[in-house]
C-alpha cells in the first residue's frame, strides 16, 4: 500500500484528458418557451397584492387644485362696482353756471382788445397829449388776444365736459380758466400801452 493510502489522505481523482467534443462542465438547459407578457401565465382571476407591511414606490406627487374662477358676470359686476363713482349734481351745476360766466367773460375781453385804439385815444385826451397813433403792432396784438381768449374758454369747456362725465370734481376747471383769461388780457393791455412812447414819457413825467 502507498504511503498516501497509509496517512489517509484520500485519493485525488486522476485528471486525464478529456474527449473532444465532450465540455467539463454541461451547460443548463435553455428556456425554449416565449417570454411571458403580462398576467400571460397567471392564473384566471389572481391579481398581484403586495405583501403585508410592505409599501409600494411613492404615488406621483398630486399638483394642488386650482381655485375655481368665479363666473364672468361676477367679475364685471365687481370691476363695474369698484369704476363707479357718485353723481354730483351741485358740482355739475356749479361748474356749467361758470362756464356761463366764462362765455360772457371772453366775450367782454375780445371786446376791450377789439376797442383798444378807441380806449389808447380816449387816455390821450384825459392827459391832454395829441391824437393817437396806433403803431403796426397793435392790430396784430389784438387778433392774438382775442384768439388767446376764446380758445382759453373752449379748452376750460372739454376739459369740463370730460371731468363731469368721469363724474369728477370740475368746479376749478372754470376758475382756473377765468384766472389765466383775465392774466393774459392784463398782458395784452401792458403791452399795448409800453408800444406807446408818448404816453409812457407823460406817465414818467407826471408820475416824478
Amino acid at each position: 500500500m502507498p504511503e498516501q493510502h497509509a496517512a489517509g489522505i484520500p485519493d485525488e481523482p486522476a485528471e486525464g484528458p478529456t474527449p473532444e467534443g465532450v465540455s467539463a462542465a454541461s451547460p443548463a438547459p435553455r428556456d425554449e418557451r416565449p417570454r411571458p407578457q403580462y398576467g400571460e401565465y397567471a392564473p384566471e382571476g389572481w391579481s398581484w397584492q403586495p405583501p403585508a407591511g410592505e409599501t409600494t414606490s411613492d404615488p406621483a406627487p398630486q399638483l394642488p387644485t386650482p381655485p375655481a374662477r368665479p363666473p364672468a358676470r361676477a367679475l364685471s359686476a365687481a370691476s363695474a362696482g369698484r369704476g363707479t363713482r357718485p353723481d354730483r349734481p351741485l358740482d355739475r351745476a356749479v361748474t356749467i353756471l361758470l362756464l356761463v360766466i366764462g362765455v360772457l367773460g371772453a366775450w367782454l375781453s375780445v371786446g376791450v382788445l377789439q376797442a383798444m385804439p378807441q380806449s389808447m385815444q380816449l387816455l390821450h385826451t384825459q392827459e391832454g397829449i395829441e391824437a393817437y397813433t396806433p403803431g403796426p403792432e397793435i392790430p396784430g396784438l389784438i387778433l392774438a388776444g382775442s384768439i388767446v381768449q376764446v380758445v382759453l374758454w373752449v379748452a376750460t369747456a372739454a376739459g369740463s365736459i370730460v371731468l363731469m362725465r368721469a363724474r369728477r370734481p370740475s368746479f376749478w376747471l372754470p376758475l382756473g380758466g377765468g384766472v389765466v383769461a383775465a392774466i393774459a388780457l392784463f398782458v395784452f393791455t401792458v403791452i399795448a400801452i409800453t408800444g406807446d412812447p408818448m404816453l409812457l414819457e407823460h406817465l414818467t413825467a407826471t408820475a416824478g
